[in-house]
Formats: structure tokens, sequence, C-alpha cells
């Protein structure tokens, strides 16, 4: 059976830790190695907290220790990848959770298809109501791997690559960087889908929430932009850079004006069905109904 790496970042939240790493010990596919990085700054490190004692115990787990210097999320990522063991790797947050088969199931579909990089379906968990995401293509093919697919870390399954690491320079947006420079590296055209829901996604809010920076996040858009060029035709590139300006404008980039125009550019570009995204955008943008909006 193959080996598996799991790297799972964290940073001062054992309270949702525990979740993250119950689920890897839940997986029906048992070959695997999880490695979490501890950047824990305002509380004591994972070792030292007595309720992840049990979860810790299992000897596939390692912990490793960030060395206290100020890290981007991607950088803390790359740690875990310099000691990965696994013939193949995928990620885990450690607010989110992995249903059981999700390992198993996406490396099945690797293995069926001889596919480099596999991505899966998942659910979005907000107070009152859950959505279900990427659920209906059975692959991603050409252009749609840059404007279509969501390319979130805990989604992401690939053969391991010791040349492929996180831009530690950004600070938001890290994750389709760095599965565009995956692809590029691995002249990926075909991306299978699990389309199910292998991942729960459970959004923080407040104090609690990360990658709520705009500006961060539209510069790693754009740098995501200039590794997709050459491998994407310019329509895809404007569908997926109209999506960034929507998003760095709901964060309160530009006046209304400027949002409507980002509005408009999304759904001429991305189609009507983009509707709920621009909806989300606004009402993120407005404050109204912040707990129950998914952007």
């Amino acid at each position: 059976m193959a080996l598996i790496s799991v790297i799972l970042p964290t940073r001062d939240r054992p309270d949702l830790l525990g979740r993250a790493v119950a689920s890897v010990l839940g997986q029906t596919h048992t070959a695997w190695e999880l490695i979490v990085v501890d950047d824990n700054r305002a509380t004591p490190p994972v070792t030292a907290v007595p309720a992840l004692h049990p979860l810790l115990a299992d000897a596939r787990i390692r912990v490793v220790r960030a060395d206290g210097a100020e890290r981007t999320a991607g950088a803390i990522r790359n740690l875990g990848l310099a000691v990965a063991r696994g013939a193949w790797t995928t990620f885990l947050d450690d607010d989110d959770a992995y249903r059981p088969a999700k390992l198993a199931r996406q490396l099945a579909v690797a293995e069926a298809a001889d596919a480099a990089l596999v991505t899966c379906g998942y659910a979005v968990h907000l107070p009152r109501r859950t959505r279900l995401r990427q659920l209906q293509p059975r692959a991603f093919v050409g252009d749609e791997l840059l404007w279509r697919a969501d390319w979130g870390t805990p989604f992401l399954f690939h053969r391991s690559d010791a040349g492929c690491r996180f831009d530690p320079a950004l600070a938001a947006g890290e994750d389709m960087h760095y599965a565009q420079r995956f692809m590029q590296r691995h002249a990926v055209r075909h991306v299978p889908n699990c389309a199910e829901p292998l991942v729960d996604v459970y959004p923080q809010l407040g104090a609690r929430r990360v990658h709520a920076d705009g500006e961060m996040i539209w510069r790693a858009y754009r740098a995501t932009a200039r590794v997709a060029v050459g491998r994407y035709d310019r329509r895809s590139r404007r569908r997926f850079l109209a999506k960034g300006r929507l998003v760095r404008a709901q964060f309160g980039h530009g006046d209304w004006a400027h949002f409507a125009r980002c509005a408009r550019a999304c759904l001429a570009t991305r189609g009507w069905r983009e509707w709920r995204l621009v909806l989300n955008a606004a009402l993120r943008r407005l404050g109204w109904l912040r707990r129950w909006v998914v952007a």
C-alpha cells in the first residue's frame, strides 16, 4: 500500500487541531504519515496540550516544531514537505477534517488514471446550513484547471515532488499558486476529481479567520496568472483575474462603483451562473449576514 504524507500546519488553535488529527486517524487507508507542523505562539506547543496526547501517541504521527520565525502558511507547509517520506502528498488545515474515505478514494482514482494530481469535492459548514462544492465534474481539463477548479490545499492529492514548494512570500492564496506550479512542472492538463465531499471545511469567523486580506489575495492571483501565461488561453486568464478583482473588492478595495465594475466583469467573463459569487461578495463587503456567507 502506498505511503501517503499528510501535512498539517497549526497555529494557536489546539481546540480545533484535535478534530483534524482524529479525522486522519479515522482513515480507511492506513498507510499514511501525518506531519503536524507546530507554529504555536500564543498557546503551548501541541505536545504540551494534554487533550492532544492520546491522538499524537500514534506512531505514524510526527510533530515538527517551527523555529519561531515569522512565516507564512505556505512557508510552514514547506517545513512539513521537507521531511515528508510518502510517495503521495496531501494537506489538511487545522480547522478542517477529512471524511473517512478521503485518502483511499483519491489514491484509487490517481492510480487508476495514472494521474499526478487529483482533487475532490468538499462540504462547507456554516451556522444553519451546509454547502456542497465541486461535486459535478469528474475531471478538470485544459483551461478549466485555471478558472473553474478549487485548489484549496485539503483537496489536493499529488505525487510527491521534492522540487515543488509553496512560495513563502505569499501570505494568502498560496494554495492555487502551488497547484499551478505543480501542474506546470508535471505538464498536467487533466486532473481527475473525486466528485463527492471528502473534506469538511469549517470557516472560522472573526479573529480566528485567516486569509481575509484582499490585497494579499490579489497579489496571489497576479502571481498565479504569471505562472498561467503560455499554459492557458487569454480568455481563461481573464476569467481567473476577474474573480480575483472581485475578491479584492469585496474586502474593501475601491468604491462601490469599482465593485460594480468588478461584478459586471465577473459575470461577463465567467457567466451568469456566478451570480452567487457576486451576491456573496456584495454581502461580505456590506458586512451583512457574514455568518451565513460563503466567499
